[in-house]
């Protein structure tokens, strides 16, 4: 699979499915969202029982943006179980950038594509990370939130994660906990530090890590 294929007039790209429809079925129960408020994600209205459990996340949303914006412009960006959609969305916002949301949840893969159709540089694909969905695919950044902790080993996804990298790309890892010892042996920077007093003070709801992991460098001779 190449690019090309998930670029296809359908927004959503699952692997052996002739045609670019998804075929329909009986309505998304497990959606936890409306489509309304997955199209304003990651703000919801006053008074929406899982309103709080946001807030954190909309800040840690527009740092990495704004990070990307800067350093990552024109970028090929994965982000790893997208859900929704809707960090996807907001990373499509990125100038330049192509980005492709993967998961395995298929209902909520229909939404993030009928929600969020009409943004041309934005695709989603179904299927596992550890499936060969990905398949000689490469990225300049890779996006794990509120994510990396879901799999069995967090030091094995980063790895198996950081092979998905172009030259001087980025595995950010963010809204999850991060046991420290998990990148000992890896190069990488805390762009957001939750237990420093300030922090601690000024944005209580954030309590995860911002961490940066870079590509491993090329060999010497390399091109």
């Amino acid at each position: 699979m190449n690019l090309t294929e998930i670029y296809q007039p359908s927004n959503i790209y699952v692997p052996g499915l002739p045609g670019p429809h998804v075929p329909e079925r009986t309505p998304d129960i497990r959606n936890l969202y409306t489509d309304r408020e997955v199209a304003h994600l990651p703000f919801l209205d006053p008074g929406h029982p899982r309103r709080k459990d946001w807030a954190g996340r909309a800040t840690s949303a527009d740092r990495l943006i704004r990070y990307l914006t800067l350093h990552k412009k024109d970028a090929g960006i994965l982000e790893i179980g997208c859900g929704n959609g809707w960090l996807s969305r907001r990373l499509s916002t990125v100038p330049g950038s192509r980005v492709v949301g993967l998961d395995r949840d298929l209902g909520e893969l229909r939404q993030a594509a009928r929600v969020f159709r009409r943004q041309p540089n934005l695709k989603f694909i179904f299927g596992d990370f550890y499936s060969t969905v990905l398949q000689d695919l490469s990225f300049d950044v890779i996006i794990m939130a509120a994510t990396v902790h879901c799999f069995p080993s967090v030091p094995r996804v980063i790895r198996d994660a950081l092979t998905y990298l172009r030259p001087h790309g980025e595995l950010h890892l963010l809204d999850s906990a991060v046991r420290r010892r998990a990148l000992s042996d890896l190069p990488h920077r805390l762009l957001y530090d939750p237990q420093r007093l300030l922090n601690r003070l000024l944005q209580p709801q954030n309590r995860h890590p911002w961490i940066c992991i870079p590509a491993a460098p090329l060999p010497a001779g390399a091109a």
